[in-house]
């Protein structure tokens, strides 16, 4: 099944891809399009789908690996190991 969806994945960022050259080739040649507001540069990513689910699934894919997952944790253990107060010397 993973198979299956990293296919599907694939698909839906090819589509995107042609939306966004679409939508950037109508912006070059129709005038009134020439202006983006931040809304549609900022939340709706417009022309620029692809990239932006290209940078999710890299982050997802990345958060799923063991590699990353051991040094992610390895990581967690220096800080832990760090914010320990140092040992007291012993008085007798």
């Amino acid at each position: 099944e993973l198979a299956r969806v990293t296919g599907l994945i694939d698909k839906i960022v090819e589509a995107a891809e042609a939306i966004d050259e679409e939508y950037m080739e109508q912006k070059r040649t129709n005038k009134n399009l020439g202006h983006l507001s931040h809304v549609d540069m900022e939340h709706w990513t417009v022309g620029e789908v692809a990239s932006t689910l290209k940078n999710k699934i890299r982050e997802m894919r990345r958060g799923h690996d063991k590699q990353f997952q051991d040094r992610l944790e390895s990581f967690y253990e220096a800080q832990r190991k760090k914010d320990l107060p140092p040992p007291k010397k012993f008085k007798p």
